[in-house]
C-alpha cells in the first residue's frame, strides 16, 4: 500500500475528505521526523517504537570500479513492533 491508497483508505474509516487525511498523514510524518531529529525516542503503545540507531564509520567498496573508501557515521531510524501488533499478525 502506498500513500496514496493509505490517505484513501484512512478517509473512508475516518469519514472525512481525503484532503484531511492527507494533511493528518502529513503532519503525522512531520511529527515524527522533528521528534527523532531532537534526538527522542518515538513510541506509539500497543504498536511500536521508533528509535535511533548510530551505524559507525565503516569500510566500503564502489561496486563500478571496486575502489575502496570509508562509509562515514550517520543515523539511521530503526523500528521495532511491538509484541501487540505481533500476536495480531500471528493469530
Amino acid at each position: 500500500m502506498n500513500k496514496f491508497n493509505f490517505v484513501k483508505e484512512l478517509a473512508r474509516r475516518l469519514q472525512i475528505t481525503d484532503t484531511a487525511a492527507k494533511a493528518f498523514v502529513d503532519e503525522y510524518n512531520r511529527l515524527v521526523i522533528d521528534k527523532m531529529c531532537e534526538g527522542e525516542e518515538v513510541k506509539l503503545q500497543y504498536f511500536g517504537k521508533f528509535v535511533l540507531h548510530r551505524q559507525p564509520r565503516r569500510p566500503g567498496r564502489d561496486p563500478r570500479n571496486g575502489a575502496f573508501h570509508e562509509i562515514p557515521e550517520r543515523l539511521t531510524i530503526k523500528f521495532k513492533v511491538s509484541a501487540n501488533v505481533l500476536d495480531e499478525l500471528n493469530k
